[in-house]
């Protein structure tokens, strides 16, 4: 992994390409983001990330591609949060373990 380098997401799949976790990538370390536990808190998320998403546009219509990049990235990292609903107990429980 280059160092130097942005942060990349990293995304565990199953077998049907459902997500199972997933977390930023940075310097050789995954930082893993916690799974939403309901189909409420996923449809906030789904809100906030859209609305990042429309600054992001904004911001590049401004020629302000910086901000833009960093509004896309934490929009990336809400959307990494939209584990697949089978898989959002085994995850939650996942992290709780390892930390």
């Amino acid at each position: 992994m280059d160092l130097e380098a942005a942060p990349q997401i990293l995304a565990i799949l199953d077998c049907d390409d459902r997500l199972v976790l997933a977390g930023l990538a940075t310097s050789g370390a995954v930082a893993w983001c916690h799974p939403v536990q309901s189909a409420a808190e996923a449809r906030s998320v789904v809100i906030e990330a859209s609305a990042l998403r429309a600054q992001a546009a904004r911001a590049g219509d401004w020629h302000e591609p910086d901000l833009a990049a960093r509004l896309c990235q934490q929009a990336d990292l809400l959307e990494a949060r939209l584990v697949d609903p089978l898989w959002r107990s085994f995850a939650a429980r996942a992290l709780q373990i390892a930390a």
